[in-house]
């Protein structure tokens, strides 16, 4: 027989949780959360509250607290009545995202020189889209991570709407490259295969096949 999940209980991080992964509390792995933001693999963790099957928990160098109700029994609960979890996105998260898709913009002209193109004011229309495609696909990681945080392979969800997006993302680009489109036309390819690669991988996740 199991012993049941009480508040207070200690446990230890498999992977990261962010905000959700697994834990192993009384010697069995289990899904859990965080308060929202993200903790690092193998750090130890206190049951702050929840329910039996998807406890909240914080590190326990944060724990340092008096924890109302420990030793009180977690409910009992079905992973179906989970709700999605809130996804925290930090600052540098977003800029990151935004900052590898503006680099991608300026590869793409860096190629258009070297191929010949002569450069124009629309030249600028590439990083800005690179950049707004980069915040795009974080938005639909971060998404994924909302909608798929029950399930118990969420974070290879998120990972594939990323790898989706990226390969549309790349597809676009060469359709624009190969048929000569010029820059702002380009620029609306380089957006629209990540915007088509969000929609097609988010459709796949909500209706369960991936």
């Amino acid at each position: 027989m199991t012993n049941p999940l009480r508040i207070g209980d200690t446990g230890k991080t498999v992977g990261s949780l962010k905000p959700a992964g697994k834990v192993e509390v009384n010697q069995k792995i289990i899904e859990a959360r965080s308060e929202g933001n993200w903790i690092d693999p193998d750090t130890e963790v206190v049951i702050v509250g929840g329910e039996s099957q998807c406890p909240i928990v914080r590190a326990f160098d944060d724990s340092e607290f008096e924890i109302t109700n420990q030793g009180e029994l977690l409910a009992e609960s079905k992973v179906s009545e989970i709700t999605p979890l809130e996804y925290s996105s930090s600052w540098v998260e977003k800029v990151n995202y935004t900052l590898c898709g503006v680099i991608f913009g300026v590869l793409i002209i860096v190629y258009a020189l070297i191929s010949g193109e002569p450069l124009t004011l629309s030249t600028l229309f590439l990083p800005v889209a690179g950049g707004i495609s980069g915040r795009t696909l974080q938005k639909f990681v971060a998404m994924a991570a909302e909608v798929a945080a029950p399930r118990e392979n969420h974070q290879t969800q998120a990972e594939w709407i990323a790898a989706t997006c990226v390969a549309f993302t790349m597809l676009g680009v060469l359709i624009a490259v190969s048929s000569d489109l010029g820059f702002p036309l380009s620029a609306l390819c380089l957006f629209a295969g990540t915007l088509t690669g969000g929609l097609v991988s988010w459709f796949f996740l909500l209706v369960g096949n991936v």
